[in-house]
């Protein structure tokens, strides 16, 4: 069955918002009186739809509310480059208050991968007042002690994602493309599917090209999100990070560090990479609901 055909985003408002910057942003909510409200926010280059085969597990028992970064899945380019995280999570800070109006009375749980993780948690950290937990996927957390290593690896990383534009010629192409690159290859069919159907703009001659500008997903690259370190000595809001167990190795040993750092956070260990999510979401669900059930005790 295909990922589209699925009663559950069936019912999902799609709705869009324009801060005090112009940008309009595009989103989603699904809200079916749970007693608890999910906000999501993804990783870098990925529209929060391509999370479907996962997110949708979570719905049984929680509402949900995403909106895509500017430049990611439908929401405006605008200039074509990325402001920063600080735009980022006051952006974040500017939905949530007008569309939380429908979740009042409702536990907010904070739930980002990777970038998303760790502007869910700066954001935390900054207004605690908003979640009741977080649950961080993956975060992006470098060790400040190897933040010049990190930066040295993303110069040549931000270089060579301005220069590339890759265009396919069928949905075929896309998968074998996919197949050849490391970040997709234990992905399941169904993330694939969401990814080719939510991360992607279908044009009038066939092709398929990325939503997300090359010069917007370098520029999250380049971003040096200097408030992650200092967000998270301050965080008050009860923490789970789950950390794939073959993640990148920067990322591994910042949760260490952040759990030994802070206790209102506790690190969990889960089968996978980096996008473990993508890759065992029905593991991944199971991890995320543990992770709930101890938030709402």
């Amino acid at each position: 069955m295909s990922v589209l055909d699925c009663k559950i985003l069936e019912e999902m408002d799609h709705w869009n918002f324009t801060g005090q910057d112009g940008i309009e942003v595009k989103g989603g909510e699904l809200s079916r009186d749970k007693d608890t409200v999910i906000n999501f926010l993804a990783g870098t280059a990925f529209a929060c739809q391509i999370y479907w085969p996962y997110l949708k597990q979570l719905t049984q028992h929680n509402d949900l509310v995403w909106h895509d970064y500017k430049g990611h899945g439908d929401s405006e380019n605008g200039d074509g480059e990325f402001d920063c995280w600080s735009v980022t999570t006051d952006r974040a800070r500017s939905v949530f208050d007008q569309k939380y109006a429908n979740h009042q009375g409702k536990k907010v749980l904070g739930l980002g991968h990777s970038y998303g993780g760790a502007m869910t948690l700066i954001l935390a950290a900054e207004h605690p007042e908003l979640f009741s937990g977080l649950v961080l996927i993956d975060p992006f957390m470098v060790p400040e002690k190897f933040e010049d290593t990190y930066r040295s690896m993303t110069d040549m990383l931000v270089s060579k994602t301005r220069g590339r534009n890759p265009v396919w010629d069928s949905e075929l192409a896309v998968k074998e493309y996919m197949a050849t690159k490391f970040m997709f290859q234990d992905w399941s069919d169904e993330a694939i599917d969401a990814f080719i159907a939510f991360n992607l703009d279908q044009h009038a001659d066939a092709t398929f090209t990325l939503k997300c500008p090359p010069t917007i997903e370098a520029g999250v690259y380049d971003d040096k999100v200097t408030a992650l370190w200092p967000s998270v000595e301050k965080l008050k809001v009860p923490t789970y990070i789950l950390s794939g167990d073959k993640t990148v190795p920067f990322f591994s040993e910042g949760h260490q560090i952040a759990a030994e750092m802070n206790p209102n956070i506790e690190l969990v260990s889960v089968k996978g990479g980096h996008n473990f999510m993508q890759e065992h979401p029905d593991a991944s669900v199971e991890a995320t609901l543990s992770a709930i059930r101890k938030l709402l005790d």
